[in-house]
């Protein structure tokens, strides 16, 4: 009962503060800017070369569009500017709490603090993964009609549900920041340093190809047909540092608040 409660107050929270509002707008424009790029970009392209000549290698760069480049604009633009959207709007989630007290105040009524971080990871989640396949199934739609057709349905909505157990780790790192740190500064450059390090370590020969990083290409490349292996020792990977994140988000809140 005090997780669906808590749960509920935190739909409302994030409600009232406007972030389901801000992650689903990005992810929205992201997903519809991606698509009209992806087909349209070339032709622009070609067009200014019969107005201007100095353009006409440049043009030369982009081929024909075709529905694939829907796809990876959709997963990169989610994958980084969706993901660091994430990380910065939930990064409050617990750091807000702390400093107005109202977390001392709710532990004093029973609330446990795994209960506490539990039901914001759980929310935080939850709308994590409502709009990245809200927008997906957007992206689908209009790749249908603007390119005339589109992917397997399965293995695109398969790759979506790839790029959210990413975003929801990020999720957990966040609410692990948040409970870590005094000052939201610190806690957005400590966000965006561990997404770039998470991002970087795929290229690391051995190990890049199995790192929660990688997710973002295997979600593009699922996607657009592509034969990928690995993903389940990588999901496992993501699974376990999402655990372990929450896990020190608990700890950090029970000592720091408590």
């Amino acid at each position: 009962m005090n997780f669906k409660t808590f749960a509920s107050k935190e739909v409302m929270e994030n409600m009232r503060t406007k972030r389901i509002l801000v992650i689903m707008c990005v992810f929205l424009f992201m997903a519809l800017s991606g698509v009209f790029m992806a087909r349209y970009l070339s032709e622009f392209f070609n067009m200014m070369t019969g107005m201007d000549d100095a353009l006409g290698d440049l043009a030369a760069i982009f081929p024909d569009p075709t529905w694939q480049d829907s796809y990876i604009q959709f997963f990169g633009n989610i994958g980084q500017v969706g993901a660091l959207t994430v990380l910065l709007v939930f990064l409050g989630s617990i750091l807000r709490e702390k400093r107005s007290g109202s977390a001392a105040l709710v532990f004093t009524k029973g609330l446990s603090p795994t209960t506490f971080v539990l039901s914001k990871f759980f929310v935080a989640s939850v709308i994590t993964l409502l709009s990245t396949m809200i927008t997906l199934l957007l992206n689908e739609l209009f790749t249908q009609v603007l390119f005339g057709e589109s992917g397997n349905f399965g293995q695109i909505m398969v790759a979506g549900l790839l790029l959210s157990f990413f975003l929801i780790l990020l999720v957990s790192i966040t609410l692990f920041i948040s409970a870590a740190v005094k000052s939201t500064g610190v806690g957005a450059a400590l966000l965006i340093f561990i997404y770039f390090v998470m991002v970087a370590i795929t290229a690391i020969p051995g190990i890049g190809h199995v790192t929660p990083g990688i997710l973002i290409n295997r979600s593009m490349g699922f996607a657009i047909d592509m034969t990928q292996d690995g993903m389940l020792l990588t999901i496992i990977i993501a699974v376990v540092l999402t655990a372990v994140c929450l896990f020190g988000a608990v700890k950090l809140t029970a000592k720091k608040v408590i």
